[in-house]
Formats: structure tokens, sequence, C-alpha cells
């Protein structure tokens, strides 16, 4: 017997719209696939640091990171926990919320709000109790402002990019 769909496809990057429609559709499953070894996925979407404020394509990439963060305490805790998360990574928490203090500092970075909120939203889920570091701060500081952020990504259904990219089509693939 040849490796299961896990295994096949360990030291891949997924995209996050595929592992969202994986977890969804492995729950509804009787035997549900265990989720893939997503190491090579974190690496890729792991933020440099220092994070630039007034970046988009980074601030995007820290709310990716921490959507794939939630994904795995959801659905493959103990995944996250090898990754160390959240205290490996307080050097990249800590950037974060520089970055999340400089874009609402300046006027000009305003429509990078919603992106900060959301992924500060986020954060604020995965750690409920901060330690030293004052997201829930900014978070209200945010709110504030009327920014409104998105649901928790699980209810949210993102558009596929690639039409012929379907879950039925993934899941054969895996078969």
């Amino acid at each position: 017997m040849g490796p299961g769909p896990a295994q096949r496809f360990e030291g891949e990057t997924f995209p996050l719209e595929v592992l969202d429609a994986w977890v969804e559709t492995a729950g509804t499953l009787e035997y549900a696939p265990p989720v893939p070894r997503l190491a090579r996925t974190w690496a890729d979407l792991l933020p440099a640091v220092p994070i630039a404020a007034g970046s988009p394509r980074e601030l995007e990439r820290v709310d990716d990171w921490l959507r794939l963060a939630q994904l795995l305490e959801r659905y493959d805790p103990e995944q996250l926990a090898e990754f160390g998360f959240p205290d490996r990574y307080s050097e990249t928490i800590d950037a974060m919320l520089s970055a999340a203090r400089e874009v609402r500092a300046d006027p000009q970075h305003a429509d990078l709000e919603p992106l900060l909120a959301r992924a500060l939203e986020r954060l604020r889920q995965l750690i409920p109790e901060p330690r030293s570091w004052d997201a829930e701060t900014v978070l209200v500081e945010l709110r504030a402002r009327h920014v409104e952020t998105e649901p928790e990504f699980s209810q949210v259904t993102a558009p596929l990019l690639d039409p012929d990219l379907s879950v039925a089509r993934i899941l054969s693939d895996l078969g």
C-alpha cells in the first residue's frame, strides 16, 4: 500500500484556500484524513522581521500566517505545537504589533487598518491572554476608528483562484 494523501504531499506548499477546503471537506467524512504536514507552508508564510508597516503584501502575509495558525489550532494542534507557536515567534509578534502601531499613527496608511485589525483579531483568538505585548490595546484602538474585521476564517468561503480546482477534484487526486 502506498503513502496516504497527507504523506504524499509532505514538503509541499499549500495555498490556504486549498487547506480550508481540505479541512472543511475532511470534517464531513466518516474517516477524516489527517491534515498534511505543513512545515513548508508554515515557513513560506512566516513573515520576515522587521515587518514593513506600509506594505500591504507584508501585512497580508502576516494575516495569512496567523490564518494558518488558526487552522492548525482547530484541526491539528499537535502540528502547531511542533512549530513552537506562539513562544518561538515573540519577535515576529512584536514586529507585527510595531507595524500596527506605525499604521495607526500614520494617516497615509489608513487603508491598511482593516487588514491589521483582522490579523490582530486572529492573534487575539490564538493567544487570548497576551503576555508582554498589547495586541488587545492596538486592536481596541483600531476598532475605535470603526474598522470592521472580517468573520473568522472558517465562516468565510474564499473564492477559488483556479476554476478547475474543486474539492471533488482535489479529493479524487488524493485517492
